[in-house]
């Protein structure tokens, strides 16, 4: 029933997420649309990868890790803390995203390379908020791979978000140094959906615990 309900949900963001598209559209760039119509893509992402991950442990070969509770209980709040993180950067983005839109129609394509010098101070935040999200993510990465090792499927999913962290901060630095490179654009955006989309799954995957049993 999990999985109907998650598929249900699903089909009906996507509705929703239609309408906004066209609202998005109509309203030729409404500053505040762009930022809602990210954060239900994000939406869509989280239901369909729970939906999948149901349809998987129904599956009789699927086996869910098992670690000792107290091993793992510390790592969850950094699993918590590194959604909640990665969420407000994108949604950060998709302000210096409507920014950018602005720009362009005021300065002109022209001037490419002189828009960041018009953004505004959340770019900045947003900028420097990027060292926050790496050592938190990189600090969970590191206890991750620490328990389940490099072979796990959890492990690989960390070496994943590893590789997605270092493309989301090498397409920001050459938007903010190169002067904005269109094709760099689209490239930072799909690589913060990712790293939420494999945080994501992280999550989902959480180990089931068990009690330690002392000894003697």
């Amino acid at each position: 029933w999990r999985i109907c309900i998650a598929s249900v949900a699903a089909l009906l963001q996507v509705m929703v997420q239609g309408w906004l598209g066209a609202q998005v559209v109509g309203s030729n760039l409404q500053p505040g649309m762009i930022t809602v119509h990210t954060l239900m893509a994000l939406a869509i992402v989280v239901t369909l990868l729970y939906a999948v991950t149901q349809a998987q442990r129904c599956h009789p070969s699927f086996h869910r890790p098992s670690v000792p509770s107290r091993l793992f209980s510390s790592i969850i709040p950094w699993l918590a803390a590194a959604l909640a993180l990665t969420l407000l950067q994108i949604t950060l983005g998709t302000q210096v995203r409507e920014m950018t839109d602005f720009t362009a129609r005021v300065q002109g394509e022209a001037r490419r390379s002189l828009w960041i010098e018009a953004m505004p101070w959340f770019y900045y935040v947003h900028r420097s908020f990027s060292a926050v999200v790496l050592l938190v993510n990189g600090y969970l990465a590191w206890r991750l791979l620490v328990i389940f090792g490099p072979r796990h499927r959890m492990g690989r999913l960390v070496l994943m978000l590893l590789g997605v962290i270092l493309l989301s901060i090498l397409s920001g630095a050459a938007l903010g140094h190169l002067g904005m490179p269109a094709a760099v654009q689209p490239l930072h955006l799909l690589a913060a959906s990712l790293l939420f989309g494999l945080q994501w799954l992280l999550w989902l995957g959480r180990p089931v615990h068990f009690p330690m049993v002392a000894k003697g």
